[in-house]
């Protein structure tokens, strides 16, 4: 069954914590079954946050496409595009997407595009707000109680990048070519030049203190909540499936 099979179901958004740092034997044993490009990736970074990241991104995306197109791991063909958008070869009727901030990661899966992207709250100077926001988001920025405005800060960057994702032409869109206004709890509009968009849909997810988590869709049929997975759950699936 592909995500094109039910029209009614949520897009998939799945989350998992960092954790201890892995055994060097088990992390040299899971770079072979991750995509070329990412193994390189793995084996030049210095800190081993970087590479488990990485790491753990990967292996949560082919699990939930081994399950959703029932796939062996083998047949897991990832691929990315000129701007860097990853992709399932030969496969355009599944979409996917990774994001990792600090300690999680976030993989949202669906049969239309789809863009996740979860961001670390951490201190910034507000005055890049006009610099990277359209008028009508730093406007609004402005208007927000001294004591809110960070995390509304956040909020609107994690949705901006969301639809960044979902549509695939990464730092070729600059992020004040559209505007994300208003935000009204989990909710929000995307408005490309004055006007709403039809084409995608944006939702923001309660998510751990310090990190705000987005998504972007084509589909407005959003899940309640993430899956959370564990380290040691994601593991055990993903060798069980390889397995198969």
């Amino acid at each position: 069954m592909t995500a094109n099979d039910d029209r009614s179901t949520a897009v998939q958004l799945h989350t998992i914590m960092l954790g201890r740092q892995l055994p060097a034997e088990t992390v040299e044993r899971l770079k072979l079954d991750v995509s070329p490009a990412n193994r390189r990736r793995i084996e030049r970074f210095r800190f081993w946050q970087d590479a488990q990241r990485t790491l753990l991104g990967e292996l949560l995306a082919r699990v939930l496409l081994m399950e959703h197109c029932g796939l062996a791991n083998e047949a897991v063909l990832l691929q990315t595009d000129e701007y860097g958008k990853p992709a399932l070869a030969g496969r355009p009727d599944v979409h996917f997407n990774i994001s990792h901030a600090g300690e999680w990661v976030a993989v949202a899966l669906d049969g239309a595009p789809v863009g996740v992207d979860v961001e670390h709250i951490v201190p910034i100077d507000f005055a890049i707000s006009a610099q990277y926001f359209s008028p009508p988001e730093h406007e609004e920025l402005l208007a927000q109680a001294e004591a809110d405005r960070l995390e509304f800060f956040f909020s609107l960057w994690t949705l901006k990048e969301s639809y960044i994702k979902a549509v695939g032409k990464g730092l070729s869109l600059p992020l004040r070519s559209f505007s994300v206004t208003p935000i009204r709890g989990e909710s929000a509009e995307l408005r490309l030049a004055g006007h709403p968009s039809r084409d995608f849909h944006l939702r923001l997810f309660p998510f751990a203190t310090g990190y705000k988590l987005a998504v972007c869709a084509a589909r407005p049929v959003f899940p309640a909540k993430p899956r959370h997975w564990t380290v040691e759950e994601l593991l055990t699936e993903f060798l069980q499936h390889r397995r198969r």
